[in-house]
């Protein structure tokens, strides 16, 4: 089998709207968003492929940025290899391996932890398509309480 086909968002010739900002321009530009983001429940274990320890929980995602929950600040325009643990009842297979660069980063008052918004710089096309999948029965699952 051949390694799987990585897909650089560098290298892409489209808009990338769907980026993560800082959060002034996060709350201006949502509305004129391109590429929906979708806020996931439960929210999923992120692990630093590196270090192989837990970095947080996936808050967030669209096709190009997610957002993690972190248990400290992290800083912007650092470089991170997550993988993220899907759940067997998803049927997506087991995980989501994507480097990501962070955005920016906020604290939660309520809880202690931080708010990164990270952009997407490299992932398999396969991982993409996850994305999509993961984004859609989300999606879906909102729209079946909102009809409840």
């Amino acid at each position: 089998a051949s390694a799987p086909q990585e897909c650089d968002f560098k290298k892409l010739n489209c808009d990338i709207g769907g980026a993560l900002l800082t959060p002034e321009k996060e709350q201006i530009t949502s509305g004129n968003r391109k590429l929906p983001r979708v806020s996931l429940l439960p929210q999923l274990k992120v692990l630093d492929r590196t270090s192989r320890e837990q970095f947080g929980t996936l808050v967030d995602v669209s096709q190009q940025g997610i957002k993690i929950c972190t248990f400290g600040p992290v800083q912007p325009g650092g470089m991170f290899q997550f993988d993220i643990h899907l759940p067997k009842a998803a049927c997506l297979g087991e995980m989501i391996r994507l480097d990501a660069r962070s955005i920016w980063c906020r604290p939660d008052v309520d809880t202690g932890y931080f708010f990164t918004g990270f952009e997407i710089e490299q992932a398999s096309l396969d991982d993409i398509t996850t994305i999509e999948k993961l984004m859609d029965m989300q999606q879906q699952k909102n729209a079946e309480l909102e009809d409840a």
